[in-house]
């Protein structure tokens, strides 16, 4: 492996918070960027501000930009801060976590002599907390050096759902992670190590969030067996798999495929525009009014009514009445066979013969006219 060749970070399972969870997988199939190198951090954040003395020593830091629409110039300012702390080297890197490893090594050669004498244990404390602290101090010295790191990030994954200072707060969460796993005896730099825990901390923070619905963790791992296997088939030649097709390669019943399918549909305010002239016209606007009649269903009806007339013309008197008290026609309630014999004085199975021999008449005229 060389120096800086980006590799995907273990999770132990251990943990049971979120991190385990999701081993760093996709989330909902959120896609996993590569890790960015030096070279690109350098070319590429020109976006975000640093500090005019910071700018005046190093060339390769770009100019201040400004972003606009943000409330009270939150985001600037917060970039502007960000700005003024100094990229890491890689010697740099190496040399604060050496030191939190002493530290750590020195609290727990301290614990162990403690656990000799359980009276020590003010003593103990005592002496991890100048140590703690000076652990929590280097800590926090990396990722503020790496604050730009995750903002750089966070930019390539807007209009997923969630606004950009969000998604640069789920980016901290992740490089404070990344500190926290950091093994520097692998040789690699912390920046394309820490990328991939930002980028999972973003996809859990859309996936959670970035919904007007939050769903379960479980279901979205099952979405994304969907979508990695509908992408699969589309790249075999299906233009559009259907959830059977689906529910064939991946062990999950085709209901449960169906509904997992219908709840990853996106949510559209009524309210948002959907013109493009200076005239508002929101979705709700374009929904039809329910208190009107739809005047083609209404033709429709009315076409039905014409034909069934005619058809119901074609039996006799009683068998049209038997089928009118049958069926409710003309605002008649449903009748059951026993009503009608009664009504007739005829028996019910006999009222049942003569529904069935209307039905074939009735069936033989539609298909006259049909031809």
């Amino acid at each position: 492996m060389s120096m800086l060749e980006p590799y995907s970070p273990q999770i132990s399972t251990d943990s049971a918070d979120d991190w385990s969870l999701n081993d760093l997988t996709e989330i909902n199939d959120f896609p996993f960027l590569s890790a960015p190198t030096d070279q690109s951090i350098y070319a590429e954040i020109s976006a975000l501000p640093v500090s005019s003395s910071e700018a005046s020593t190093d060339e390769k830091l770009p100019h201040k930009k400004t972003y606009i629409g943000t409330a009270n110039g939150t985001l600037d300012l917060y970039l502007d801060q960000i700005g003024q702390y100094s990229l890491l080297s890689f010697s740099d890197e190496l040399r604060l976590f050496k030191q939190i490893d002493s530290y750590l090594e020195q609290i727990d050669d301290h614990r162990k002599s403690c656990q000799i004498d359980l009276d020590l244990s003010d003593l103990f404390s005592s002496l991890i907390s100048p140590l703690q602290k000076r652990i929590d101090q280097i800590k926090e010295q990396i990722v503020s050096s790496n604050l730009r790191l995750a903002v750089y990030i966070a930019k390539r994954y807007q209009d997923r759902g969630l606004d950009l200072p969000d998604l640069i707060q789920e980016a901290n969460l992740g490089l404070i992670k990344a500190v926290d796993k950091f093994d520097w005896r692998r040789g690699v730099r912390f920046s394309a190590y820490a990328s991939w825990w930002i980028q999972q901390s973003i996809g859990l923070g859309v996936a959670k969030m970035g919904r007007t619905v939050r769903l379960p963790v479980h279901v979205l791992r099952d979405l994304q067996k969907i979508n990695k296997t509908k992408k699969t088939l589309e790249q075999q030649g299906r233009s559009s798999p259907t959830a059977t097709e689906i529910s064939q390669k991946v062990d999950l019943p085709l209901e449960k495929i169906i509904f997992l399918l219908r709840s990853n549909m996106a949510m559209v305010s009524l309210d948002e525009d959907t013109s493009n002239s200076q005239r508002a016209v929101s979705w709700e606007d374009r929904l039809p009014d329910e208190s009107i009649e739809d005047p083609i269903r209404k033709l429709h009806i009315e076409h039905l009514i014409y034909h069934l007339s005619l058809a119901l013309q074609t039996l006799t008197e009683r068998d049209r009445s038997i089928i009118k008290l049958r069926y409710g026609l003309n605002n008649n309630a449903v009748h059951s066979l026993q009503e009608i014999g009664s009504k007739f004085n005829i028996s019910r199975e006999r009222v049942r013969q003569i529904e069935k021999r209307a039905i074939k008449k009735l069936s033989e005229y539609h298909t006259l006219q049909r031809d």
